[in-house]
């Protein structure tokens, strides 16, 4: 979300500048937050997969998944 003095800015800037130059430069600042994004994402999505792992979800019930976890505890310890 853009707050007012961004906007402002950039209208300023777009008065000064070609629509191509205010294009690229809106498409340059959209990779950079799809960049973001995407290592928001790949971090949520190691997250999940820990936890699936930890938890063994992916072949078990809820019940389980619990039991496989406390056995592990106990084989560690």
């Amino acid at each position: 979300m853009m707050i007012n003095t961004e906007y402002e800015k950039l209208c300023v800037d777009s008065a000064r500048k070609t629509t191509k130059e205010v294009a690229a430069e809106a498409v340059k600042n959209l990779d950079e937050k799809i960049k973001d994004a995407e290592k928001a994402l790949q971090h949520l999505q190691e997250a999940r997969r820990e936890l699936v792992n930890r938890y063994d979800l992916n072949k078990h019930d809820e019940r389980e998944a619990y039991e496989a976890y406390e056995r592990r505890c106990k084989e560690w310890s």
